[in-house]
């Protein structure tokens, strides 16, 4: 049999290859692949350009950049292949697609920090038409490969059980310490990702974690196990142990990573060379059926190591020479990050995490020319004729914060020995969350989880002891909440659901018991509400529940409606749309270039819009670093100077403050927020390094690095962790 181990090759192989980074990983594994399969990699950079000058001598790369820009600047480089840690790799991403330049994208695993980071990366490229893919690349280790054909051309029938088992001590990076990740987002997430190759996805996943004794920096996720449950009754268990016992202190080893499939009709059984010595022995595997007499054990030279990096990169070629879908799309990766985060989760609060918890909104993973992407979705006005979102796509948009609420319920109604999730639950999980919106308010209400508990307990008491099995259902009642909660979000013009929409579906199914326990600690149902929409909007006045528009007047800026493309100056942000403050900012950037008779607007220009507009996170801030209206167009003034002849019309934003707001998208998706505010831009700003803009913050005497901090400080003061 065609096992099919070898990846299909593209049959142009000239695409012009720019190298971010200069590790072990590009030295060992991704050139080596790349010359054997006749790949043509032209251009490399890395933090340090004697590193890069040492690889590309080593692998006759005929470029060397100083710099990660100065490669980006290239426009002959075609495809860029991203080699650096995780939490620098979102931003090499979005300069990639601030430029325009590059087809393709290969990044590494894990894409981001975490799966908004991710979801952020992926919404750049598909924005900007970039095929991004990841380089997921145990997909392409050779057994991993017959094993999916065996499972495709039906050899082993249905599969009953699985496991992947790894005692191996692999080589910790040095950022690894820095972001406190040991096993999961490392060596588990080729394991997930490889069930979910074979499989497909599951309906649930439990983990559990300890720490490894031999790594020293800390960490919880050493020694790994999970379980993956599938709706036919299969089960995938992972065992991911970089212990392995005191074998570096001392005792004889036992080191491996296997695999095993157990089908209705036959056995397959895969050892993966990466754990031996050396690390580019073959991988093998053991197969047979029902009525064999044996084992087929066929045998094969390429291995992990670094021939599967062949694969990785062939599958992004053929996309970009076909205009097919990468074998490894980013998109669909989002679903492994997904299950990695849903395995923290799963640990953290030791509790099985549903599908509906994790799984990633086909907005994220729809990939088709003209469909709506993450932001437009995300940002996306109610539907007419009052048609919503379906069910599931209801679930999927609630935020991480509002799917922790949800399983804090489950979890209080579970010490209650109830076997309900009712409303008093549901109030118990949001004052239990400890941040967000909703719990904020509830603070302010005087409300505590002791005092609601005594109060819930005074209502409905504790149930009998009792096993529970799987999960407790919801009450119609709870149903009913959430079903508002999505009606309050599309009232607001939100298709995000908060905690804050889950209290107000809270507040307006009103007879449930959690009204009746706010009614008794003499909670006001309608200031409470009050007070979450002007959590949400500090400018909302009256009380009949709608947000005020977003070109109502702001003090000091004039008065009138404020467009989207008047305040984007024309720039694409129909993946994203600004706060109505955020929109003034801009507009008043705009009116800035104008005055100065600039004919683009540039980050200076900005810079003076987060001023002027006067309120918010970005004006409070740069006023505390000494930064005043007046001062800072004297200081554009002197330094960019005014052109009185110069027309204005139709002006632009210039590359570089197309940048910024490119940069201000990833930021807001990397603090799971669902708006783009003058936060956000100034953050974006100050990844500028280059122009009048940087050159003002330092003659004032600001470090980047500091304001970014008060920047952050501020939002989590308003806004919660």
């Amino acid at each position: 049999m065609n096992l099919q181990i070898e990846a299909p090759l593209p049959q142009r192989r000239d695409f012009r290859i720019g190298i971010l980074g200069s590790g072990f990983v590009v030295n060992e594994c991704h050139l080596p692949a790349y010359r054997k399969a006749g790949f043509n990699p032209v251009a490399i950079a890395s933090r340090h350009r004697q590193n890069s000058e040492q690889t590309a001598q080593r692998h006759g790369i005929p470029k060397v950049y100083d710099s990660y820009d100065d490669l980006l600047n290239d426009p002959s480089i075609e495809v860029l292949d991203i080699a650096v840690p995780p939490q620098a790799q979102p931003d090499l991403i979005l300069r990639a697609c601030a430029r325009h330049t590059v087809k393709g994208i290969l990044a590494q695993k894990p894409l981001g920090i975490n799966h908004a980071q991710a979801a952020a990366a992926v919404a750049d490229c598909l924005r900007t038409g970039i095929v991004l893919s990841v380089n997921q690349n145990m997909r392409y280790d050779q057994s991993v490969r017959a094993a999916k054909t065996l499972l495709q051309n039906g050899v082993l029938g249905p599969p009953v059980f699985a496991t992947i088992e790894m005692r191996g001590i692999p080589h910790w990076m040095p950022w690894q310490a820095e972001l406190g990740w040991a096993t999961l987002r490392i060596m588990s997430i080729h394991h997930l990702d490889c069930f979910r190759y074979w499989f497909g996805d599951p309906e649930r996943i439990y983990c559990s974690v300890r720490p490894d004794p031999r790594t020293t920096f800390p960490h919880q996720d050493g020694i790994c196990t999970y379980i993956l449950e599938y709706a036919n009754g299969f089960r995938c268990v992972g065992l991911d142990d970089p212990w392995t016992g005191p074998a570096r202190e001392g005792c004889p080893a036992d080191i491996y990573l296997r695999w095993r499939i157990e089908g209705l009709n036959g056995l397959a059984i895969g050892d993966i060379g990466w754990c031996r010595d050396p690390y580019t022995t073959p991988s093998t595997i053991k197969y047979a059926g029902k009525g064999d007499a044996g084992f087929h054990e066929p045998k094969w030279t390429e291995s992990w190591f670094p021939d599967a990096f062949i694969g990785t990169m062939s599958q992004l070629l053929i996309a970009l020479e076909t205009g097919a879908e990468p074998a490894i799309s980013a998109a669909d990766n989002l679903k492994t990050m997904a299950l990695v985060d849903a395995a923290y989760s799963s640990a953290q609060h030791h509790a099985s995490i549903n599908k509906e918890d994790f799984i990633v909104p086909s907005s994220v993973v729809g990939t088709e020319s003209g469909k709506p992407g993450f932001f437009s979705k995300l940002f996306s006005k109610p539907a007419p004729n009052g048609v919503g979102p379906s069910r599931e796509e209801a679930v999927n948009n609630f935020t991480p914060r509002a799917k922790q609420v949800l399983a804090l319920a489950r979890r209080e109604a579970d010490r209650m020995n109830h076997n309900f999730v009712g409303t008093e639950h549901l109030l118990l999980g949001l004052i239990k969350l400890g941040q967000g919106v909703g719990v904020t308010v509830l603070r302010k209400l005087g409300l505590d989880l002791e005092t609601v508990r005594k109060e819930v307990e005074k209502q409905v008491g504790k149930g009998p002891d009792h096993e529970m099995i799987g999960n407790n259902p919801y009450t119609p009642r709870v149903k009913k909440v959430l079903a508002l909660a999505v009606r309050e979000a599309k009232n607001l013009n939100h298709t995000y659901i908060g905690t804050e929409h889950i209290l107000l579906g809270l507040l307006r199914e009103g007879d449930g018991v959690a009204a009746r326990v706010l009614k008794n600690l003499e909670v006001n149902i309608e200031q409470t509400r009050r007070e979450i929409l002007k959590e949400l909007d500090p400018n909302f006045e009256g009380a009949s529940g709608k947000p005020v528009e977003t070109g109502s007047a702001t003090p000091g800026t004039g008065s009138g409606t404020v467009s989207k493309d008047t305040a984007s100056g024309g720039l694409n942000l129909q993946e994203a749309e600004p706060t109505a403050r955020a929109q003034q900012a801009l507009k008043l950037a705009r009116e800035e270039a104008e005055r100065f008779k600039h004919n683009a607007i540039a980050p200076e220009h900005i810079l003076i819009g987060l001023i002027a507009v006067g309120q918010g996170i970005a004006f409070d801030v740069l006023l505390k670093l000494g930064l005043e209206l007046a001062a800072v167009r004297g200081e554009v003034e002197k330094q960019a100077g005014a052109v009185p002849e110069q027309k204005t019309t139709n002006i632009d934003y210039t590359p570089c403050s197309k940048s910024i707001l490119a940069f201000a998208i990833g930021e807001a998706m990397a603090l799971n927020q669902s708006f783009i505010g003058t936060e956000h831009i100034l953050l974006g700003l100050l990844k500028v390094e280059d122009g009048v803009a940087p050159q003002i913050l330092k003659d004032h005497g600001v470090d980047p690095a500091k304001a970014r901090a008060e920047v952050l400080k501020e939002i989590e003061r308003i806004f919660g962790k």
